[in-house]
């Protein structure tokens, strides 16, 4: 769209590619963005569906300026797809042959990573909001995330089920320090970040 990266996220799985792009204008860079979910037949590219993303990052900001976490907030395995659908809304399950809402997981707003790995949906939430969000608060004139005055940014990892959506467990630490962006894996039934 404008100095942004039009494209935060691509993915594939089942012979579809998934993409978060911002498709808005790019005559002007007053003109809002516009992001969507979009889902295309990988053989050909024909567009299968599309879903509206309610807010996502700045188009504003300078290209490759960040945020490292939007490429993290898109996995699709078999028929299924996870995004948060917004900067702050919780982690949806969709369809991924019609973009249809199969399950939406409550208490996973303001994600940062998403890692599903032997039947585990791993998110990563920030706390008041998601670290991605700042530069949005930042632009409105509320404080740095670095200002003194203001708390750490709080980070849990919470896993669940993600056919049931039941939250398995949840791990949260002030004192552990501030979780990179980028860090969160699996392998052999651990979590690491």
């Amino acid at each position: 769209h404008h100095t942004l990266a039009s494209v935060s996220a691509v993915v594939s799985a089942a012979g579809r590619l998934f993409c978060i792009i911002d498709e808005g204008p790019s005559g002007s860079i007053e003109v809002p963005a516009r992001w969507t979910l979009a889902a295309r037949d990988a053989f050909n590219g024909v567009l299968l569906w599309k879903r509206l993303i309610a807010s996502w990052a700045s188009h504003r900001r300078r290209f490759r300026s960040g945020p490292v976490q939007l490429t993290r907030l898109l996995v699709a395995v078999g028929d299924r797809v996870y995004v948060s659908l917004g900067m702050d809304a919780p982690v949806t399950a969709l369809d991924g042959t019609t973009g249809e809402t199969v399950k939406t997981y409550p208490g996973t707003e303001h994600a940062e990573e998403l890692v599903l790995h032997e039947g585990v949906l791993l998110v990563l939430t920030g706390a008041p909001a998601a670290e991605q969000a700042a530069h949005v608060a930042q632009r409105r004139g509320k404080p740095k995330k670095t200002d003194p005055a203001t708390p750490r940014h709080k980070k849990t990892i919470a896993a669940l089920d993600p056919d049931t959506g039941e939250m398995r467990w949840k791990w949260s630490d002030p004192s552990a320090g501030e979780l990179m962006p980028l860090t969160l894996a699996a392998a052999a039934r651990r979590v690491f970040f």
